[in-house]
């Protein structure tokens, strides 16, 4: 027997310990509210900027923290900031092993 080894009904238990918030309406209505105001009170030409300096750091292999801070300080969004380096980068498929 394996000392490292856990009881499958352990486990089981385990697994189902976590805890997830609940879906509020309201507030997910609150947060697209202010998402839409921001996207339309910042400066859209200094966000694509930003964003293309971020892509071509990115592709050239260079440090991209510089570029996603001065994107981010444009307001670009998370997702804005993510979409360049989904583009870039791909999205990772985790190999499959038995």
């Amino acid at each position: 027997m394996n000392c490292f080894e856990e009881d499958a009904a352990e486990e089981e238990e385990q697994e189902q310990a976590v805890a997830f918030h609940p879906y509020r309406e309201e507030e997910a209505a609150s947060q697209i509210s202010r998402l839409r105001r921001v996207r339309a009170e910042r400066d859209g030409a200094a966000v694509a900027a930003a964003l293309a300096r971020l892509e071509r750091d990115a592709r050239e292999d260079r440090n991209v923290m510089p570029a996603a801070l001065d994107a981010v300080s444009a307001y670009a969004t998370v997702g804005e900031v993510c979409g360049v380096f989904k583009k870039v980068f791909g999205t990772y498929q985790e190999p499959v092993r038995f």
